[in-house]
């Protein structure tokens, strides 16, 4: 059995099937799993869903910042709906798809594989113990009846002044040691879904371009270039999307799979059990 973590799809539903086959994936003999932004600015962002939705168990995928914009279109709060999104609404299967997109994870950490799949990042001064309460307690949030209000308030903090939600961090006492903080809940779903660069106890940028590289003149770094506290975690893979910029990241123990597959680049995918990338070139899909 294999497992395969594909990078950000953003609608490319034709490479998602081509890596598929080229991998020779068997839903019952192997496992999918996705770094979220499966859907918006490529073509086939219903085929995505629907083609992930139909593997059932064989299949994951955590939350990425594409998926709250299309909850946020759906709930009818977006500034503005993009044709690829619209074309989910419209989807004769929309209310089940937008149901399991509504219940995706924040987060997936699998013990037994040594594996962290998040969609952006994780705030250096986090325990991999906290990210998974705080990734447990948006996913409950969201699934409620709360949910629509809470990601309206939290577009609405992120977009209007992102440089105030590390405000929101009260660390407790020794928190870098604990690797704990009395978090928001809209500073741990900024962090989660849109992550990049950031201060030691986890302030997020102001200038928070995806187009910008890991290091810039205002001090902050990529979230990965901190140590993580917990000596239990070292030999943990962590496997995030979200920077396609990076082109890729590929170092020992953390794997940066969002290539750029809609706008020419590759789709990545890591298999886990053998520890290495695969790459299957892609077209330009947005222009």
């Amino acid at each position: 059995m294999s497992t395969y973590i594909v990078g950000d799809l953003h609608g490319n539903h034709e490479g998602l099937v081509d890596l598929l086959s080229a991998v020779d994936f068997r839903p019952r003999r192997d496992r999918l799993w996705c770094v979220g932004d499966i859907v918006n600015r490529g073509p086939g962002s219903a085929d995505c869903i629907q083609t992930i939705m139909g593997l059932g168990s064989s299949a994951r995928c955590v939350m990425g910042n594409h998926e709250l914009l299309l909850l946020a279109c759906a709930w009818g709060f977006a500034e503005e709906v993009p044709d690829s999104l619209a074309a989910v609404l419209d989807h004769v299967e929309s209310t089940s798809m937008l149901d399991w997109v509504r219940r995706l994870p924040f987060l997936i950490h699998d013990r037994r594989r040594h594996v962290v799949v998040v969609h952006a990042g994780l705030p250096p001064h986090w325990r991999l113990s906290h990210a998974r309460r705080q990734a447990k307690r948006l996913r409950h949030i969201l699934k409620s009846p709360q949910g629509p209000d809470f990601l309206r308030e939290a577009f609405e903090r992120s977009h209007d002044a992102p440089e105030l939600l590390h405000k929101e961090v009260t660390p407790h006492k020794n928190a870098r040691r604990r690797g704990r903080a009395a978090n928001s809940p809209y500073y741990a779903i900024h962090a989660l879904t849109m992550l990049r660069r950031c201060g030691p106890m986890g302030e997020i940028a102001i200038n928070r371009d995806e187009y910008d590289g890991a290091r810039s003149d205002d001090g902050f770094e990529a979230w990965f270039d901190y140590p993580r506290p917990g000596r239990q975690e070292k030999n943990t893979h962590y496997v995030f999307g979200h920077w396609a910029a990076l082109n890729g990241v590929e170092r020992r123990y953390l794997h940066g799979l969002d290539t750029g597959c809609v706008r020419g680049g590759p789709l990545t995918a890591y298999e886990v059990e053998a520890d290495r990338l695969h790459h299957l070139s892609c077209e330009d899909m947005t222009e």
